[in-house]
This record gives structure tokens, sequence and C-alpha cells, in this order.
């Protein structure tokens, strides 16, 4: 460049003039060319010059070294080409300037790369991150794919993540991406996860939390309005325990529900802030009984049916609010209405387990070894109705039926008979806007491998 802006380039490329009046002129020109060139290369070049006497030849000796159009040279470019990838933390624009600069000196050396080369050369030399951007630009036409095209969008993406990049009192530290590709944030939030679980894991049962503020700012923090601050045990049962930070009755055991409306979708928030679905809203009631063993039943309205939940919960501030008395003392959790003690719970673990009567706990127990539902499952989940008529035809001997009062459908029978739809044999939906979810074949038609008429 110093020499086309001294106006002596055409010295270090052209030949002498013929006639003798120029001749004393260019040769002036020719040794200032000369000595530019002789200042500018470093010390340990001037070895390959050293003989040279014009412009020419010593602008030719230096090609000739540093530029030697040989099978070893461009085998190189090629591989330091092929081996870029841009770090997450790597600068766009650097990363691009340095692969433009291989590729002008391997045209140079007489190998030109076409664009589309270039930009798929480009394109897999950029990190994970990027493969949305990737997609897009993959999608559009080869003939909308120049360079100057992709290398524009490629170092527009990169300016707008750092300007969400996470900045030196984050976590990381390091700018150029995003919070959600920081591996030490990611590394945070997995351990944060598993304490979560080992929290909840650690017992049997869920801590209970009465603090009215923690209802309150569980409640609004989300926009299901019901709260679950006490889980029941890990063994499933029909039983019932007190929750003092539940904001409704909620149970498991869809016997327990004289009426219900199978139609009410909602979900309840749990102590470790998952959420729960709730399959139905109805009534019932729980046969109870006090210190003397006096029996009575309590009501219950509104009750959810929360199938994940491992037993029912009895809220206190329902009671409370439908005028019960709750007393805790000594181990012992008695409600009271109208000065009279109505029902109790004890003390188990951490948790007050509403007191029932025995027979009221009679569908926890198993089968009878001569009930229908034991012979159903011993003739491989043979139909009721079949299994009655071997009973009562006498048509197997020994075989007896004894009822025992527990009526459940056979959960084994209902997962085999259930179906799955069929898959749809067009799309439901069409993408709308750039980067959705798009399913498409790439493949086919398949090469015949034989005369027939069948194409795949």
């Amino acid at each position: 460049m110093l020499l086309i802006k001294e106006d002596l380039w055409d010295v270090v490329i052209g030949a002498p003039p013929s006639a003798v009046t120029e001749l004393a002129a260019w040769t002036k020109r020719d040794g200032k060319a000369r000595a530019i060139i002789d200042l500018m290369v470093e010390d340990a070049q001037l070895v390959h010059i050293k003989t040279k006497k014009t412009a020419k030849d010593t602008w030719k000796a230096l090609k000739d070294y540093h530029e030697k159009s040989t099978l070893t040279k461009k085998v190189f470019l090629l591989k330091e080409i092929c081996s870029m990838r841009l770090r997450e933390d790597g600068d766009m624009e650097s990363h691009i300037n340095k692969m433009q600069e291989l590729v002008n000196k391997l045209t140079a050396l007489g190998e030109v790369l076409g664009d589309k080369l270039v930009v798929a050369m480009l394109l897999c030399s950029l990190p994970d991150s990027y493969s949305s951007m990737i997609t897009a630009l993959e999608s559009r036409s080869e003939d909308d794919l120049t360079p100057t095209l992709v290398k524009g969008k490629l170092v527009d993406e990169h300016r707008r993540r750092k300007g969400q990049a996470l900045g030196g009192d984050n976590r990381c530290g390091i700018k150029g991406h995003i919070k959600k590709d920081c591996h030490k944030f990611r590394r945070w939030k997995s351990n944060k996860d598993k304490a979560n679980v080992a929290s909840v894991d650690k017992d049997d049962t869920m801590s209970t939390i009465s603090d009215a503020s923690a209802i309150s700012n569980a409640r609004s923090s989300s926009k299901y309005p019901d709260v679950a601050f006490c889980a029941a045990q890990r063994q499933l049962d029909s039983k019932w325990y007190f929750d003092l930070g539940s904001t409704k009755h909620m149970t498991n055991d869809i016997n327990f529900f004289a009426s219900l409306n199978p139609h009410y979708r909602s979900k309840v928030r749990v102590a470790d802030k998952r959420f729960v679905d709730v399959y139905g809203i109805g009534n019932g009631e729980v046969l109870c009984m006090n210190q003397t063993g006096c029996e009575s039943k309590l009501k219950f309205e509104n009750v959810l049916y929360v199938r994940d939940f491992e037993s029912g919960l009895i809220s206190v501030r329902v009671l409370d609010k439908e005028g019960y008395t709750i007393l805790i003392k000594n181990g012992m959790l008695t409600i009271c209405r109208d000065g009279a003690e109505f029902a109790v719970g004890t003390l188990q673990g951490d948790m007050y387990e509403l007191k029932v009567p025995d027979r009221a706990l009679l569908v926890d127990e198993d089968h009878s070894t001569n009930c229908i539902y034991t012979w159903h499952r011993r003739f491989g989940h043979r139909d009721p109705e079949a299994i009655k008529r071997l009973a009562n035809e006498g048509l197997v001997s020994g075989m007896k039926l004894q009822a025992c009062g527990i009526k459940k459908p056979c959960e084994n029978c209902i997962k085999g008979k259930m179906t799955r739809s069929p898959f749809p044999k067009e799309s439901q939906g069409m993408s709308d806007a750039p980067l959705k979810l798009i399913h498409t074949d790439v493949c086919g038609p398949m090469p015949e491998f034989e005369k027939t008429w069948v194409f795949f």
C-alpha cells in the first residue's frame, strides 16, 4: 500500500522504459521503491533480497519465499480453516476476520474457495448456542446466503448477545454469553434443585407451616389460589391428617365423595413449590370419634380431589371458618363445637392424624381369600360374571365366593384395555414465525432396488 501511495507500484510490476530519456527518471524511482521495500521487511528477511539490484527482483524474491504455491501450504491453510472454532465467550468479528485472512491466503496461492463453501465453513465453526441462528439461515435460499449477508447477521447476533451478557456482578463475570447459557449458572441451578429434592425426601413427611405470611406469599405468587403446605405420609392410605396451612380440604380417595364434579380442574401448590393437578371437587363425610369413643361424622364441602396425594388433608383454617374450635395440647388435637368435643387427632411423627373407628378402616384391608376379586386375579383377570357362573353352577370344585365389602375397579384391567389414540395423518398446526419447531420428511423417494410398483 505504501508503494501505491508513493506512486511507485508501476516500477515494481513493470519493465524499464526503452527510451533513454526516461531511463534516468525510472532508475531513480526504482531505487526509491527498492529502499522502501528494504526498510519495511524484517532483518531476518534481508538475506533473501541482499543480492537483488532492482525493486522488481526484490519484490519477486520476497513473493517466491512467502507465497510458495505448493500442495503442502494449501493443505495447511485448509486444515487451519476447518479446525477453527469460536468459543462461547469469543469475539465474532475477530473470528470472521481470521477466517477471511486464511481464505485470502488460499486465493493468493491460486486456490479460490466459492462463496457457498466459505459460508458453510463459517457456520460449522460456530458453537452450539448458535444452532437456532444456523437453522434460520439454512432455511433461506442458497442464492441469498452470501458471505456478506451471513457475516452481517452473525455480527448483529453477537452484539445482541453481548448486550444481554452477564456482568461482573453475576456468578460468571465473563461477558459474551447470555445467562441461560452460562455453565456456572447451570451448575448453581442444578445444585439448588438437588438441595430442594433432598430436603423433601429427608423425612417421610413434609414440615407443617402455619405462618400466615408464608401462606399469603405462596398464594400471591401463583395464579392458582389453593395451597397445601403439608404433604401426606409416603405410604398410600385413606387416613386424614390436619394441615395448618392448607386452604381447602383435599383427598386422594375418590370413594370419599358422596357427590363429585369431575370436570373441575385446578392446581395446588405444595411445600416444595411444585404444582399438582386437581381432578374434581365435591362433598363427603368422614366417620370420626372423640377421646371417650363417641362416634360422629364430619361433613366436608368443596373438597379437592388430588390423585397425586398419598392421604387426605383436613384444612384447620376451613374448620376455624366453619365455627369449630381447635385445641392442641400434649400431643393431642381436639376439635370442639358448641362446647362439646367433636373429634380428636393424635400426633403421628410431625403430623396430627384424625382418629377414626376401626370399621372405618375396612377399605384399607386386603381382599379376602374367597372374594370375587381374588378369584378374578386367580383366573387371569377373567370377567366377574363368568366367575360368578363358575361358582353358582358348581363348575369348579371347592370354589366359594364370599363378599369382602370392597368395591373398587381392577386397575390392571383398566390399564390393559387402554389404547393409544392414532397418530394424525396430517399436521395439526403450521409454523407461522421463524425459528418455530418444524417436523418435515427429508428423505425420499427411495431408490428402487427391484422392479416393482412399490415406492417409498
